[in-house]
């Protein structure tokens, strides 16, 4: 995908869609493995945010740093009222298409 394409596909995304796009561009995760990130597989510091986790299809181990405005946007992701999301996207569903 060229950093055009990139823009316009990032320009029309809005919520969890446009931060999970993000995730997925700058960790590398397959759409699988970045929508069922836990909230425990991602650390945020001062001078490094990262994911650590296990691929979903190998199970090896990953340790995945991420860009500071990705991980603000993830951060911002706000909890179910009925708790914390248990995903770091809370596995967002995709608008149904009208055929």
């Amino acid at each position: 995908m060229s950093d055009a394409e990139y823009k316009r596909l990032l320009a029309a995304a809005t919520g969890k869609i446009r931060t999970l796009i993000q995730l997925m561009r700058w960790s590398g995760l397959a759409i699988r493995d970045a929508s069922t990130l836990k909230r425990a597989d991602l650390h945020f510091a001062n001078v490094a945010n990262k994911v650590i986790r296990e691929r979903t299809k190998t199970g090896t181990p990953l340790y995945i740093p991420i860009p500071a405005d990705v991980a603000a946007e993830v951060q911002l992701i706000k909890p179910r009222p009925t708790g914390p999301p248990k995903t770091a996207c809370s596995r967002p569903t995709l608008p149904r298409q009208e055929m």
